[in-house]
């Protein structure tokens, strides 16, 4: 049968890791034609890659895309609450934590680190 768009945190990982190979391509702000072109073929072998995976329910490259959009969306918004959590307490304890698929994609999304503290940082600036 069709799967829906609910994945399970193993084929998001799996997702975001075969993303990650391609990011410089799915992630192109150009937009011309060659550029889409690329992107398209791009998004098939990220399909075949995660359906190779996970053969038993193939996932459609538009469901696969769909949901990285989702989960960019999802990040952005966890972002922000980390960073009024952040503001909130002061001293950097979050109720909110990141998976590691959302740490390797923020990597991707320069735009929403912004202001947040990565649990990487160390403290040796105010010892």
């Amino acid at each position: 049968g069709k799967k829906g768009a609910n994945f399970t945190k193993t084929e998001i990982d799996l997702s975001i890791d075969i993303i990650l190979k391609y990011k410089n391509i799915v992630e192109n702000k150009i937009t011309d034609a060659t550029t889409w072109k690329d992107k398209n073929k791009a998004w098939k072998k990220i399909c075949v890659k995660f359906n190779a995976v996970l053969g038993n329910f193939p996932s459609s490259t538009k469901t696969i895309r769909a949901k990285y959009d989702t989960i960019k969306k999802n990040l952005r918004k966890k972002c922000s609450l980390l960073k009024s959590e952040q503001t909130k307490t002061g001293d950097g304890q979050c109720a909110i934590t990141l998976t590691l698929s959302e740490e390797k994609l923020l990597s991707l999304m320069p735009n929403t680190m912004i202001g947040l503290k990565s649990k990487f940082d160390n403290d040796s600036e105010y010892a």
